[in-house]
């Protein structure tokens, strides 16, 4: 599995401060974690 450190950073930050907004990235190689649910 894996994901670009700064995209995760970024999801991390967004769960933290509780926002659910779209993310958009161009990591076509990274995996979609538990995390990531709310943020596409």
């Amino acid at each position: 599995m894996k994901i670009l450190l700064e995209l995760m950073k970024r999801i991390i930050k967004l769960n933290e401060e509780n926002k659910k907004e779209v993310l958009k990235t161009w990591s076509r190689s990274s995996t979609i974690y538990p995390d990531m649910v709310g943020h596409t």
